[in-house]
């Protein structure tokens, strides 16, 4: 069973239940269970996240948490669930917002993007490095492929 659970401390009004359908078929497409967090925060959190987890300064789009960093093979649970928790995804609404009008894109299109980016992550892909990179960016258009053609039938 997949489940995906969001929240969102923002004050903003954001599509959560499109977005947790795209996230249910991200990972539907990776083919796992269990449940996934997504939460929407403000700047300042996303800032304290940042260097608290990742010892890097100022804000930043999206980080993610794969349970498998944090140990999960101990099999943490949720309680709202019941399911092994698969990760957490951690998107600044702001910094979207941001980006989403710089790109020309909408903010919903930016959101479904840091989802898929933010679930890579936690799957195992990185960006750290160019071969990484091109690989990680590989994986998401054939994702982005993949259900974009579910969507279409």
């Amino acid at each position: 069973m997949i489940a995906v659970s969001i929240r969102n401390t923002t004050r903003r009004s954001l599509p959560i239940a499109h977005l947790r359908r795209f996230a249910f078929a991200v990972l539907k497409e990776f083919g796992v269970q269990g449940e996934l967090c997504i939460s929407f925060v403000g700047e300042k959190t996303i800032k304290q996240l940042n260097r608290k987890f990742l010892r890097r300064r100022g804000a930043t789009d999206v980080i993610s948490f794969s349970m498998d960093d944090w140990g999960a093979e101990c099999g943490v649970r949720s309680a709202e669930w019941g399911e092994i928790l698969i990760g957490d995804v951690v998107i600044c609404v702001l910094h979207a917002e941001r980006d989403a009008m710089e790109e020309g894109i909408s903010l919903r299109r930016k959101l479904e993007i840091l989802v898929l980016h933010g679930i890579l992550h936690i799957m195992g892909y990185d960006h750290e490095k160019e071969t990484d990179r091109i690989k990680m960016e590989a994986k998401e258009k054939q994702i982005w492929n993949a259900l974009k053609k579910k969507r279409k039938k």
